[in-house]
């Protein structure tokens, strides 16, 4: 799925590099891209919380791995 680009601004919107005036937009075009726009903060956040379950995670792991001895070669190059 191709993401499409939307800017809107206090009375213009620009979709896909082309300019519409927000106030000649029907409502249900309006609605819709009011939904476009909420969606798109969702999935941002989204993204954001996976990032920082992703890395909380990371690092359980790497206390894990601590605790059971196992040594992290990447880790412990480093710290020659």
């Amino acid at each position: 799925m191709a993401k499409r680009k939307i800017k809107k601004d206090s009375e213009k919107v620009t979709i896909d590099g082309k300019d519409y005036d927000w106030d000649k937009l029907s409502e249900e075009a309006r609605v819709a891209l009011n939904h476009v726009a909420d969606l798109d903060n969702k999935i941002n956040s989204a993204q954001f919380n996976v990032n920082q379950l992703v890395g909380g995670r990371t690092f359980w792991m790497s206390e894990v791995n601590n605790a059971l001895g196992v040594k992290n070669e990447a880790r412990d190059s480093k710290e020659l």
